[in-house]
């Protein structure tokens, strides 16, 4: 089953395969990793479900915790333990997997300035990204590298992303300038951001997605 991280809890269905005369009492353990959703005690039991006698299904609700962080989509791992009472387990349906979907929308990013100027003699420019809220995962970012400034002659191969480690608002990528000694126009390094998986493009015009390095020549022709 799947539900999403905002509804605040999982309802599991027990189904007994006959109705017996005694309560029947199961209980639902948490086993594998546990994704920090829910809470369970120091043997992994999140509850009881508990069968009335004459009846065959009854069904326990347990809460989840919303964290508020734009992440992937988690999965839990739920067992039911041995039950208690005239019943038996079912070896072949005693565990499920519920997929929690995120539903926190996607921060925005930007850079965090959108023009500079440096002589060529510089060495090297970090070009810093942020993201306008912490995100429970990586954020990775594409970049696109244009601009007059010829790779390998002006400026060494730069990395194709800028990530923002998970937990944290920015994230940065380094531009090495080649001071190549001779006398020439100045040049541009212009790096545009693509669309991401985990954050929106910043629409605000104050907050830029597009980055200009003007570096000036240190040289006289």
């Amino acid at each position: 089953i799947s539900v999403n991280e905002g509804d605040g809890f999982v309802t599991v269905g027990i189904t007994l395969a006959a109705p017996v005369t005694a309560d029947v009492s199961v209980p639902l353990l948490l086993v594998g990793e546990n994704p920090d959703l829910v809470v369970a005690d120091e043997h992994g039991r999140l509850g009881e479900v508990l069968i009335p006698a004459g009846e065959s299904v009854a069904s326990l609700s347990f809460p989840i915790i919303d964290d508020l962080l734009s992440e992937d989509d988690e999965t839990i791992r739920l067992q039911l333990g041995m039950p208690g009472g005239y019943a038996s387990l079912d070896p072949s349906r005693s565990t499920m997997d519920v997929q929690v979907l995120d539903d926190e929308p996607l921060p925005k990013v930007s850079f965090v300035k959108g023009y500079q100027q440096v002589e060529e003699s510089v060495g090297q420019i970090l070009v810093t990204a942020r993201i306008s809220e912490v995100a429970g995962r990586d954020v990775v970012v594409p970049i696109e590298v244009l601009g007059t400034a010829e790779v390998n002659l002006d400026y060494s191969p730069v990395n194709a992303s800028i990530i923002v480690p998970e937990g944290q608002t920015t994230g940065s990528v380094a531009i090495d300038v080649i001071d190549d000694n001779l006398g020439e126009p100045n040049e541009s390094i212009v790096i545009k951001m693509d669309e991401s998986e985990q954050a929106m493009l910043s629409e605000d015009p104050s907050q830029p997605i597009e980055y200009l390095l003007v570096v000036s020549t240190s040289d006289t022709p």
